[in-house]
């Protein structure tokens, strides 16, 4: 019903940030990134590339496609480096990840696991006992705003206060009531 009204989503470097400011809080010096090879998952590495380079943290990565084979070869990789953390960017073949990186030996007692937002995690039920076991513990990264935060207040600032041509611009594409007031911000 409304060609022009889209949904939002935060920008993954708000993760991506998170996730290399939480390692170098931990000292951690040393991640590797195992994602799915498409915009999201390339710019999932590119992000935690470029935030973990100021703190020394070493990330390595691996791209695969959607099927064993590929996510097979991106887990054996793991096994090549130091790392602290594994971070899997997945839209779809996630449970195929933990059996391969079970399989593999990467994935249960003593190592960490991060599980990026657009992983679907509601299928790990579906595993056998053995690799539940080994992805328990596994983190599910979904940041949110914390009212600390500088980037939070940065945002918070920008997007709370429009001008009235902002204002107007935006209600020239809604539906008379779905419409902004001034009122509706601050």
């Amino acid at each position: 019903d409304f060609p022009d009204f889209y949904r939002t989503i935060p920008p993954d470097d708000v993760n991506t940030y998170v996730i290399c400011e939480y390692m170098a809080k931990n000292n951690m010096k040393y991640g590797t990134v195992i994602y799915i090879d498409d915009p999201f998952g390339v710019g999932y590495k590119l992000g935690l590339s470029a935030f973990c380079e100021p703190y020394g943290i070493t990330i390595k990565s691996y791209a695969f496609r959607a099927e064993r084979g590929s996510i097979a070869a991106a887990v054996n990789g793991i096994k090549k480096e130091e790392t602290n953390i594994v971070i899997c960017v997945s839209l779809g073949g996630e449970n195929m990840v933990v059996e391969e990186a079970v399989k593999a030996g990467v994935m249960g007692e003593g190592t960490m696991w991060w599980w990026a937002d657009g992983a679907d995690i509601s299928k790990f039920g579906e595993l056998t006992a053995a690799e539940q076991t080994a992805v328990h513990g596994s983190f599910y990264i979904n940041a949110g705003a914390n009212v600390e935060s500088a980037r939070w207040k940065k945002y918070h600032e920008n997007m709370m206060a429009p001008t009235a041509a902002e204002i107007a611009f935006a209600n020239s594409h809604l539906p008379a009531e779905y419409q902004f007031t001034s009122s509706d911000f601050g």
